[in-house]
């Protein structure tokens, strides 16, 4: 459960600052975007894929790494 980490988030968090958090499942992803939403945070989410070159053969491939969310929410109220 996420509730009482955003919990602690929301009561340190500073006038005008944010909060940035990865997600690796999207299950996670909606747990943070429905918990911040809730507690009155304007929520932007990224896909973040990245791709590592490998060589083959005499050549070089790119290779895809599991994708990241990064979930970046500011007050509503601060702006």
């Amino acid at each position: 459960e996420m509730g009482p980490l955003l919990d602690v988030c929301c009561r340190r968090l500073k006038r005008n600052g944010r909060i940035v958090a990865n997600a690796v499942t999207i299950e996670t992803l909606a747990q943070a975007v429905e918990g911040l939403k809730q507690r009155g945070f304007q929520v932007d989410v990224t896909l973040a894929q990245i791709s590592r070159s490998k060589p083959i053969l005499e050549l070089t491939r790119f290779s895809a790494l599991n994708p990241i969310y990064i979930i970046t929410a500011k007050r509503e109220e601060d702006e």
